[in-house]
């Protein structure tokens, strides 16, 4: 196995699972859960739901105009939190999340812990405005200009490992930042960066800020800069590679194996699936807090379900307003004549066992022609889905947790 394949592996993978597979580089077993203490960046483009929509009308091959877009943009973005020492966890449709956790060698708490909390937090604010400085002329392929929200938390989290089902395993951060994070940034204006009142509590003694609603404060400028330290992780041994794997969906896996990353994007017929589980997720803690094996029970019976259709998570995030879960039928290897049909029993499926479980769920489904491949750039990178048939898909989950009473299931496809 040459050390070719375990590089283009890793940048599929968050630095938070490289870094425990240098440290260990042991196949994971069963469903685990971290805590460390860390800041959170979360930058989202500004109304690019908007700007899909409106290429979609000029255009029928939109997804590749989109995915263009979103490959300039957070391939910039990549680089500039990179060096400023931030690891790029989590990609959220037209979001990244990002984070500096606080090195483990530190406690948990004391006044150590908490100033190396407030550098990690005063670095994110820092990265965060020269975002905003960097990208302040992005433009779509228009001349729309592209602007950025961005919101700032701080605080405990927690790095889980959920599923197993046929060997793949589901990485998702949760805790309270979370919900801060997600917060500051609807405070953000365009062009803006919002801290939640923790971080701001670690860095007014260099910052400059706005007061909001609610003890946010708007980032207006940095008094007192720290030294850039860019982000470096760890090699990692051909052992280490099976154990990357189980991250990977199979639409990636078997061909980044064989060499053909370059052939991974096309435009291709699927059914997309968003799957929300309100009020759930940012509570997902250690095992002796007896949240772990709820979890586990929920991301086995959305695993079993879709699996028996020949379906693939794309993604799987928690944020203020709970888990949303995004999967598809008919990417490769798999593809069917009736991946529509599928989508729409595996979800009857999901929200069966989900009921049993005593969890709501809210599921739209659509199906058409979206871009298929990698977002980001050479050093993170991840295998997505762009266009209109899924912003569609979001759409339709959205209207059908207006009604949770009922179990409901909303698609564009009659079956």
């Amino acid at each position: 196995m040459s050390g070719d394949l375990i590089d283009t592996l890793k940048r599929y993978v968050p630095g938070l699972v490289i870094r425990k597979l240098a440290a260990d580089p042991s196949p994971i077993k069963e469903p685990s859960a971290e805590r460390l203490a860390a800041a959170v960046l979360f930058v989202d483009i500004t109304e690019f739901t908007a700007l899909a929509d409106r290429l979609a009308h000029q255009d029928l091959i939109e997804s590749e105009h989109l995915a263009v877009l979103l490959n300039d943009c957070f391939g910039q973005l990549i680089t500039i939190i990179h060096a400023h020492g931030g690891e790029v966890t989590k990609f959220a449709g037209d979001a990244l999340l990002a984070l500096w956790p606080v090195p483990p060698h530190f406690a948990r708490l004391g006044e150590e812990a908490q100033q190396s909390l407030s550098e990690m937090a005063s670095r994110a604010a820092q990265c965060a405005l020269e975002i905003q400085a960097e990208m302040a002329d992005f433009a779509a392929a228009d001349g729309t200009p592209v602007a950025f929200q961005i919101g700032i938390a701080a605080g405990d989290v927690y790095s889980v490992h959920l599923g197993g089902v046929f060997d793949r395993w589901e990485f998702l951060l949760s805790g309270t930042p979370l919900v801060q994070m997600s917060l500051a940034k609807q405070f953000a204006p365009p062009g803006g960066t919002v801290l939640a009142p923790e971080v701001w509590e670690l860095v007014q003694g260099r910052s400059v800020g706005k007061p909001l609603s609610d003890g946010f404060i708007e980032l207006i400028s940095i008094s007192r800069e720290l030294p850039v330290q860019a982000l470096s992780l760890p090699d990692l041994d051909e052992p280490a590679v099976e154990s990357l794997q189980v991250y990977l969906p199979a639409a990636v896996l078997k061909r980044l194996e064989a060499g053909h990353e370059p052939w991974l994007s096309e435009l291709r017929r699927v059914s997309v699936m968003f799957i929300k589980l309100p009020r759930y997720g940012t509570s997902i803690k250690h095992p002796y807090m007896r949240t772990i094996p709820e979890a586990q029970a929920v991301m086995t019976a959305l695993q079993e379900a879709l699996y028996r259709y020949a379906g693939s998570i794309n993604k799987f995030n928690v944020d203020d307003k709970g888990i949303t879960l995004v999967a598809a039928l008919g990417l490769p290897p798999l593809s069917h004549y009736d991946d529509a049909a599928r989508a729409v029993r595996a979800a009857l499926e999901m929200q069966v066992e989900l009921e049993k479980l005593g969890r709501e769920s809210a599921i739209g489904i659509t199906t058409g022609w979206v871009y298929c491949g990698p977002i980001g750039n050479d050093e993170r990178r991840e295998y997505t889905m762009v266009g209109y048939t899924v912003n569609m898909a979001a759409r339709l989950m959205q209207e059908a947790e207006k009604n949770l009473t009922a179990r409901k299931v909303l698609s564009d496809t009659i079956i």
